[in-house]
């Protein structure tokens, strides 16, 4: 149990108990060809893609903030980072490299968990509501909605690091929402419910769709006996 009582979310080796992040875990390291083959889906112009992670060898480590441009081979840009976005940025649930590109991941099993509010300091949203201004303008918006920090904040944070990556930086990077579909640890959603929730989701923030740098894959729910073996 952690401090709060409550059942722990990782066992001794970091695999997670349920949820998103036990399928990422499963589809990264024992699922990789369906992963693969899903974001070829989305993006055919992907090549050889190669997890980074969350993998086994790490302890299925998550990355944010430098660590995780390290993790993709682009710590030069760390700086740039620093001054777009706060420390305590969006924690990546995947990360690949392909050729010169790089694929970023936020994983969800169930509709509910793209809902989010950012709790930074006054100081702090201040300065995240700029740069999400900027991601804004990117996508053909003329303002900030306030779901962008307030409804709807890890999907836009997540836009905006690919805004970043993109457009200030000159990275040919990609965003992957991976949904699960029917994960049979946690509120298992159906396919529909699922294309009903994204389409929401667009029209929350503002934007009618993704751009072609960023899509939904869909990848269906596993039990955790296939990660654990």
């Amino acid at each position: 149990m952690n401090a709060k009582g409550s059942p722990p979310r990782i066992d001794t080796y970091g695999r997670a108990f349920k949820g998103s992040r036990l399928q990422i875990q499963a589809y990264a390291n024992v699922l990789t060809r369906d992963l693969n083959e899903g974001i070829a889906r989305v993006f055919p112009e992907l090549l050889d893609v190669s997890w980074v992670s969350p993998l086994a060898k790490d302890w299925y480590k998550e990355y944010l903030d430098g660590e995780f441009l390290d993790t993709l081979g682009l710590s030069h840009l760390a700086g740039q980072l620093a001054a777009f976005w706060p420390r305590r940025g969006p924690n990546w649930d995947a990360l690949a490299v392909s050729g010169d590109s790089v694929v970023l991941v936020e994983a969800k099993s169930y509709p509910a968990e793209a809902r989010s509010r950012s709790g930074a300091s006054t100081g702090s949203l201040e300065w995240i509501k700029r740069s999400l201004l900027d991601t804004a303008l990117w996508l053909g918006l003329n303002e900030l909605p306030t779901t962008w920090w307030d409804g709807y904040y890890q999907g836009a944070n997540r836009l905006a690091h690919l805004y970043f990556l993109r457009e200030v930086c000159n990275v040919d990077a990609y965003l992957a929402f991976v949904n699960f579909v029917d994960d049979p640890n946690r509120h298992p959603t159906s396919l529909p419910v699922w294309e009903a929730a994204e389409a929401e989701y667009l029209n929350a923030l503002g934007i009618g769709e993704l751009p072609p740098s960023a899509a939904f894959v869909h990848l269906p729910g596993v039990e955790r006996a296939v990660l654990t073996g």
